[in-house]
């Protein structure tokens, strides 16, 4: 594997910053996560803790009540789990925008959101 898979180093960065920066301008967005980890990835980011909810498919009902008026940003693994919870929001006419989430996923290459500190980091981009 490439250590900048389709880009140069410089190409990469900004890719990268980029991505991260249009995340930053969300301020009035809720991330929709699964758990601790998935947390701490996102705040490494820079996202506010504030902005960040973990649930899981028993919790549905908690996010339905605390999203009301706002926009989600889908931060979901892509696996099982979190397609079912993904699943059971649009089921629930919520609607969550995974395009942030898949290009950031797509740069790093992985599957987790729990990965994306340590994948930046062992990148050394920070």
């Amino acid at each position: 594997m490439r250590r900048y898979p389709k880009y140069k180093r410089k190409e990469y960065m900004e890719k990268l910053y980029e991505i991260i920066n249009k995340l930053l301008e969300l301020k009035d967005h809720i991330f929709i996560v699964e758990g601790k980890k998935d947390i701490e990835s996102l705040m490494f980011l820079g996202i506010s803790k504030k902005q960040i909810y973990a649930v899981s498919n028993k919790e549905i009902s908690k996010i339905l009540c605390a999203v009301q008026g706002k926009k989600l940003i889908d931060f979901l693994d892509n696996d099982k789990e979190g397609i079912n919870i993904k699943e059971n929001l649009l089921r629930h006419n919520i609607y969550v925008d995974s395009k942030y989430k898949n290009d950031l996923f797509k740069l790093l290459q992985i599957t987790k959101t729990e990965e994306i500190k340590r994948r930046i980091m062992k990148l050394r981009l920070f």
